[in-house]
C-alpha cells in the first residue's frame, strides 16, 4: 500500500571516510555522479592489493578516519593517531570485489601502522582521478569503493518494524547508511523508482542485497551467534533469487548538496519486490504494558563481553554442576530468562567457545549461572567439571538467543524440559515466580529416574509460594517410582493428563533433539494447537546438520584437530570443527570467491569428496537453497557456512 504522502523528512546522514571503518555523522553531503565525497574512497588492501573488509575483519570497524584540512588522521584502539597527507604518493592496482583499479596508495608509516593494529599485511589505497569502477546498475557510470551502488539510502520506520521482531535491538550503523529517511509506514521504499533530496535527483538503482557484515554488532565488533538479524531478515525479505532486501542503492542523476534539513520526495513508484516464505511476526500474548505495570523490563540487554569470577559450584544430579559467577567489576546483569551465554576457555586445543543456557533468575540480577552436564568427549563441558573452582575467573560474551519467555509471553505456558533442557526452564520459573508474571505455568521434566531430576526440590518450593498458578510434574522413562500413568516416554497420554488445555497454551521445549521432535510431532497431531505457539530449543545432545546452529550447545570435542585436503591443489592443511570451510580454504593458500558470507548468495560453493559436516552458526538458510538440487545430491556445499566434523576432501569449483 502506498502512502498518500509524497514527503519525508530525513532522519540521519553518514560518511564512511574508509571502507568497513567508523561512520562520521554529517550535516551535509556533496554528492557526485560517483557517489558522496569523502565516503568510501579509502580502502584497506592486503598485501596483494585485494580489498579487506570488516566481514573477515571486524576490527576495522574501530578504525576512524577523520577528515583534516588537506589530509586524515587515523585512529584505532590501542593505536597512537597517525596522519598522512590527502595525495597519494604512488599508484596501485587494487581489487575489490570482481573488479581491479587504479588506485593511489600512501607508503609505508600507513601501511605499517594498520598492519600493526590488524595483525596482518595490509595496505591503505585511495581512489584517484584514474580510477574507473564499473557501475553494473547504471551501464556507462563508475563508482566508488562502496559494495554495490554509489549511495545507500535506509528507513528508520524499517529499522524499527524489525526491531519489533527481533530479541536485541540493533542500530541503524550495522546498516551503514548514507542517508537515513524517516517514513510514516516501514518498508514504504519498497515502492520508490525515483527521488529528489535537495538539488539532487536520484534513480533507484536497486535493493541492498544484505550478506553477514550486519550480523556484527559495530560497538562491540562481535558477530551474532544466531545471524541476527540476517537470520529474521530471510523471513520475510527474502526474494526469489535468495536476496534479502533492506535498504535501497540510489544512483545520483547530477551533481548538489543534501542538508539534513531537506526532505525526500517521492516523484516516481514502481511495484514492489515478491518476497517469498514470508513468516508474519509473533503475536505477543501479553501486552507489554501489563508486564511494565509488572516491574517487568521488556527492553532487550545488548550482546557485550564479560569477565565472571566463579562463586560457587554447586553439585546437581545427573552428572550436572551449577557453576555461580559474578561479573568483574560486580554489576547487575541484564538478560531475559532462557537466553545463554558463551563461554570462552584457552583449551590444551586452543582457543575455543561453547553457548551455555543461564539457570539462574534475571530477578536476581547480581547472580549469573549456568548449570552444565558432563558428557562423553565434551571438550568444554568436562574441563569446566574437572577445573573450575571458586575464585577463578573467564571469559564470555551474551545474553543471546530467541528461546525465552518474552518471545512469546502467554497468558498460560507449558514449560517442557529434559536433561540439560531443564535449565533455561528452571530460569524462566524462578524469574516468573519472582517477577509476579500474570501467567499460568505447567511445567513438566523428563527424566530417567526421579534422582536424576533436576532442581525438583527447588520447584516444588517455587511452586508452593508463587503467587500465580503453578504446577509441577515429571514423567521417568526407567523409573517405576511415579504414577504408573506417567511411567515411560512423554507421549500423548501423559500430554493430555499433565495439560489437557495444551491447545491455549505456548508451548517452550528444550531437550536432545529425539524428544523435541517427538513433542513437536505430538503437537503437530492436534487439531487444535497452533504450531506457531511451539518454541524450541537444542540443548543436550548433538544437533543434526540441518540444525546445527543451534546444536552449537551439544558440547561436541568440536576442537579436535582434523585434517583437510585439496586434491586438485596438491596440498592439505590442519583444521578445527569450528572453522568454516571458507576460513580453511584461504587458511591453505587458495583463492575462492565469496559474497554473503551467510549461505545466501552461492558464491562460495565447494565439493565435498569425502567426510561429513555440520552447518555453522552464520548460516540462515539450512537448506542451501541458492545451490540446485543436483549439485547438492553431487556433494557441493557452501564454504561459508559449513564446518567439517571430521577429516575432509575438498574440491574448488
Amino acid at each position: 500500500m502506498l502512502s498518500h504522502a509524497l514527503r519525508f523528512p530525513l532522519h540521519s546522514m553518514f560518511i564512511h571516510p574508509l571502507k568497513s571503518g567508523t561512520p562520521q555523522s554529517v550535516e551535509t553531503l556533496n554528492v557526485f555522479l560517483d557517489g558522496i565525497e569523502l565516503d568510501r574512497r579509502l580502502m584497506v588492501v592486503d598485501g596483494n592489493y585485494r580489498f579487506l573488509t570488516a566481514r573477515e575483519m571486524p576490527e576495522l570497524l574501530a578504525v576512524r578516519c577523520v577528515v583534516i584540512e588537506g589530509g586524515y588522521v587515523f585512529f584505532a584502539p590501542g593505536m597512537s593517531p597517525i596522519e598522512i597527507g590527502r595525495t597519494a604518493i604512488e599508484g596501485a592496482d587494487a581489487t575489490v570485489w570482481q573488479d581491479t583499479v587504479k588506485a593511489g596508495s600512501f607508503g609505508r608509516n600507513i601501511d605499517d601502522w594498520l598492519s600493526s593494529y590488524l595483525k596482518r599485511q595490509a595496505r591503505l589505497v585511495s581512489m584517484t582521478e584514474e580510477t574507473r569502477r564499473p557501475l553494473r546498475m547504471t551501464p556507462g557510470r563508475s563508482y566508488t569503493f562502496a559494495d554495490t551502488g554509489p549511495v545507500l539510502l535506509t528507513s528508520q520506520a524499517s529499522l524499527d518494524e524489525l526491531n519489533e521482531r527481533l530479541d536485541t535491538p540493533i542500530t541503524m550503523q550495522q546498516f551503514r547508511p548514507n542517508i537515513v529517511v524517516r517514513t510514516t509506514i516501514a518498508w514504504e521504499e519498497d515502492h520508490w523508482d525515483r527521488i529528489r533530496i535537495g538539488e539532487v535527483e536520484f534513480d533507484v538503482g536497486t535493493a541492498c542485497d544484505r550478506c553477514a557484515m550486519i550480523t556484527i554488532d559495530p560497538a562491540t565488533r562481535l558477530r551474532s551467534p544466531i545471524a541476527e538479524p540476517l537470520k529474521t531478515l530471510t523471513t520475510y525479505r527474502k526474494v526469489e533469487n535468495n536476496h534479502v532486501y533492506f535498504g535501497l542503492y540510489l544512483v545520483p542523476r547530477n551533481t548538489g548538496r543534501v542538508f539534513l534539513s531537506d526532505e525526500l520526495e517521492v516523484t516516481k513508484y514502481k511495484a514492489k519486490p515478491h518476497f517469498v516464505n514470508v513468516v508474519p511476526p509473533a503475536p505477543r500474548l501479553i501486552r507489554t504494558d501489563l508486564l511494565e505495570s509488572h516491574g517487568i523490563s521488556t527492553e532487550p540487554a545488548r550482546v557485550k563481553k564479560l569477565a565472571l569470577q566463579c562463586v560457587a559450584v554447586l553439585e546437581e544430579p545427573s552428572d550436572v554442576k551449577t557453576f555461580r559467577f559474578r561479573t568483574e567489576p560486580p554489576q547487575p546483569m541484564k538478560y531475559f530468562a532462557g537466553q545463554f551465554i558463551n563461554i570462552e576457555l584457552l583449551h590444551p586445543d586452543g582457543k575455543t567457545s561453547r553457548s551455555y543456557s543461564i539457570s539462574s533468575s534475571p530477578s536476581r540480577p547480581y547472580d549469573l549461572s549456568i548449570s552444565v552436564k558432563r558428557i562423553e568427549g565434551g571438550a568444554v563441558s568436562n574441563w569446566l567439571h574437572d577445573n573450575l573452582g571458586v575464585g577463578m575467573r573467564l571469559n564470555a560474551s551474551g545474553p543471546v538467543g530467541q528461546f525465552h519467555f518474552l518471545k512469546r509471553p502467554g497468558r498460560k505456558v507449558l514449560l517442557l524440559g529434559a536433561g540439560s533442557g531443564m535449565t533455561p526452564m528452571i530460569s524462566m520459573l524462578r524469574w516468573i515466580v519472582d517477577q509476579h508474571v500474570p501467567t499460568d505455568v505447567v511445567l513438566h521434566q523428563t527424566a530417567r529416574s526421579r534422582s536424576g531430576l533436576l532442581f525438583a526440590d527447588e520447584m516444588a518450593v517455587l511452586a508452593r509460594v508463587a503467587s500465580i498458578p503453578v504446577r509441577i510434574s515429571c514423567n521417568l522413562t526407567k523409573d517405576r517410582e511415579c504414577d504408573p500413568a506417567l511411567q515411560g516416554r512423554l507421549d500423548d497420554e501423559v500430554l493430555a493428563r499433565i495439560c489437557p488445555d495444551v491447545d491455549e497454551r505456548i508451548v517452550f521445549c528444550c531437550g536432545p533433539d529425539p524428544y523435541r521432535s517427538a513433542v513437536r510431532a505430538m503437537l503437530g497431531r492436534r487439531k487444535n494447537f497452533n504450531t506457531t505457539n511451539f518454541l524450541e530449543e537444542s540443548f543436550g545432545g548433538a544437533a543434526p546438520a540441518e540444525n546445527a546452529a543451534a546444536g552449537a550447545r551439544a558440547d561436541l570435542a568440536a576442537d579436535a584437530n582434523i585434517s583437510i585436503g585439496f586434491p586438485g591443489a596438491d596440498r592439505s592443511v590442519t583444521a578445527r570443527t569450528t572453522d568454516t570451510l571458507l576460513t580453511i580454504i584461504r587458511a591453505a593458500g587458495l583463492e575462492i570467491a565469496s559474497g554473503c558470507q551467510a549461505g545466501l548468495c552461492g558464491a562460495c560453493k565447494c565439493k565435498v569428496v569425502s567426510g561429513e559436516w555440520t552447518l555453522s552458526p552464520s548460516n540462515v538458510d539450512p537448506d542451501m537453497s541458492c545451490l540446485p538440487d543436483d549439485e547438492k545430491a553431487a556433494g557441493y556445499v557452501l564454504a561459508c557456512s559449513c564446518c567439517p566434523a571430521g577429516d575432509m576432501q575438498i574440491v574448488l569449483a
